[in-house]
């Protein structure tokens, strides 16, 4: 369960998933300006965009959270504005994203 009041921001460039904690949170610092333990949720998509990976951490230690699909990819979450390096969502909208449901409207906020 995600508490809903949990910023999400979403990675709109593939990462190369063969990093896990360490490099994530380099990622989240260095190109989102954002900081890993701050208890905010960064998704980070594959090149292929069929793995996602969601990093955060708990208040006990850093957490990631690793799905693959066995068909079709996670577009749509990453379309929505290739210009700017992460896009926040909502909870819903990653739930939805989550277990499959299809993309996510263009109303996601852009941050810079």
């Amino acid at each position: 369960m995600i508490p809903v009041a949990t910023r999400i921001f979403v990675a709109t460039k593939p990462v190369d998933f063969r990093g896990s904690f360490d490099r994530l949170g380099g990622i989240v610092r260095e190109r989102l300006g954002g900081d890993p333990r701050s208890g905010t949720f960064w998704v980070f998509m594959n090149r292929g965009g069929d793995k996602l990976k969601v990093l955060f951490f708990d208040q006990t230690g850093d957490c990631i959270f690793y799905k693959r699909l066995d068909q079709g990819t996670f577009r749509g979450i990453v379309d929505l504005d290739p210009e700017h390096e992460r896009i926040e969502v909502d909870a819903a909208k990653l739930r939805a994203l989550l277990i499959g449901l299809p993309s996510v409207d263009s109303r996601a906020r852009k941050i810079h």
